[in-house]
C-alpha cells in the first residue's frame, strides 16, 4: 500500500488556500526536533501549519515562522477539540521517522508528499534581546541519547577546579 502524497488529498485550505495541518509531537527532545523539521517543510510548501508539543512550544522564540502551541490542557478531551478545524491531523509519528531520522524524513517529505521546498534544518532565529557571550561563564550542556559512549562527563568533572 502507498501513500496517497499531501497535494493530491482533497484539503479544503482557508480562504487564502492554504490548507491547515496539525502536527502533536511526542513530549521528547528528538521526536520535537523531527516534527519541527517536518513543521518547518509544510510550511515553506504553502500549508498553514500548527505543531503542538510541550518540548517544541518551549523553543518557540527561535520559530517565529512557526505556530507552535502546548498540548491543550486536559490534553485527551481538549486535543479531540483542538484538531476539530484542521484539514489533516498528524498526531503520532511513524516507528521509521524515529528511527531514521533527517534524511529518510526530508526524502520521504520529497517523495511521499510531493513537497519541492524541503531542508533538515529549520531556520532558527535568536530571540530578540540576546546579547552574545552575555554569559561567560554558562555552560551548554547538549543531550545526546545516541549511546553512552557519547555522555563522557570527565571534562565536566573538571569545572568545579576551573572555578565552575
Amino acid at each position: 500500500m502507498s501513500a496517497i502524497p499531501v497535494r493530491e488529498h482533497h484539503l479544503r485550505g482557508n480562504e487564502h488556500g492554504e490548507p491547515r495541518v496539525a502536527l502533536v509531537s511526542f513530549d521528547s527532545l528528538g521526536d520535537s526536533l523531527i516534527y519541527l523539521m517536518v513543521a518547518d517543510n509544510l510550511r515553506r510548501n504553502g500549508f498553514r501549519v500548527t505543531l503542538y508539543g510541550d518540548v517544541a512550544h518551549r523553543m518557540r522564540e527561535w520559530l517565529p515562522r512557526l505556530d507552535i502551541r502546548p498540548y491543550p490542557s486536559p490534553a485527551i478531551e481538549g486535543m479531540e477539540t483542538e484538531l476539530e478545524d484542521y484539514d489533516l491531523a498528524i498526531v503520532s509519528p511513524p516507528g521509521f521517522l524515529r528511527a531514521r531520522m533527517d534524511e529518510a524524513v526530508t526524502a520521504r517529505l520529497r517523495e511521499r508528499l510531493r513537497l519541492e521546498n524541503v531542508t533538515k534544518t529549520p531556520a532558527l532565529q535568536p530571540p530578540a534581546g540576546l546579547l552574545f557571550r552575555g554569559h561567560p561563564r554558562r555552560i551548554v550542556v547538549r543531550p545526546d541519547s545516541a549511546g553512552p559512549e557519547k555522555k563522557d562527563w570527565r571534562r565536566a568533572s573538571r569545572l568545579p577546579s576551573s572555578g565552575f
